[in-house]
Order: structure tokens, then C-alpha cells, then sequence
């Protein structure tokens, strides 16, 4: 197809920090998680689909398919019954691949592309 420029699973972005590969990356309301290192003001890979495991709230008792909110000042992804701050993104792009009790600091996350609400 002549007029297609990409699959829509990886999204460039200008870095506004240093970040490190797998670490989760708001661009304007999608989240998705960097690809590789990259520096501030260089261009970055965000992969904005796919299932990744990613950092949550260590108390947070999270069931399989339920809906997730990130927690914009922690980084970590908690349940969306958690009071929403200034920055926290909530909505239809991001699941719970896997359940994950509390102790548990990582949950598996798919991200569906589809952009959130930003507190």
C-alpha cells in the first residue's frame, strides 16, 4: 500500500527525560513502554501494543482483565479504585494480562494502543 507508514504498534517520540529500556512512557494520552535507552531530546522507540511486564503498586491486589490506572507519581500501575492525582492515566488502553496479589511488584500489562484520560 502506497500510503501506509507504519503497522501502528511502535510510536516515535521525542525523549523529555533519559529513559531506560521497558520503562513505561506516557506521550500525550498513550502509554506503551521505550524499546531501548535513549537520552533526552532523542528520538525513542514506544511499543503502544502488546503485553509487557511492568512495575505496580506493591499492595494493590489486581484480578485478571481487570482495568488498570498508572500511577503517574509512583510509575507503577494500580486498580482504578485508587484516588486519581494530577497525571495518572486511566482508560481503555491498558489491562491486566494476569492477575497479581499483593506482595507482587510486577503485573503483566497489555497495552491496546488506544489512548487514556490524563488526570
Amino acid at each position: 500500500m502506497k500510503n501506509l507508514n507504519s503497522a501502528g504498534r511502535i510510536m516515535p517520540f521525542v525523549a523529555a527525560a533519559a529513559l531506560a529500556a521497558g520503562q513505561v512512557v506516557r506521550v500525550g494520552n498513550v502509554l506503551g513502554v521505550n524499546s531501548a535507552p535513549v537520552a533526552i531530546g532523542e528520538t525513542g522507540q514506544l511499543a503502544t501494543q502488546g503485553v509487557f511486564e511492568c512495575p505496580k503498586v506493591t499492595t494493590a491486589v489486581i484480578t485478571q482483565g481487570a482495568p488498570l490506572q498508572w500511577d503517574a507519581s509512583d510509575a507503577k500501575f494500580t486498580t482504578t479504585a485508587d484516588a486519581l492525582e494530577t497525571g495518572d492515566v486511566t482508560g481503555p488502553g491498558f489491562y491486566a494480562w494476569a492477575a497479581a496479589g499483593n506482595g507482587a511488584t510486577t503485573v503483566l500489562v497489555c497495552f491496546t494502543g488506544t489512548p487514556g484520560t490524563v488526570s
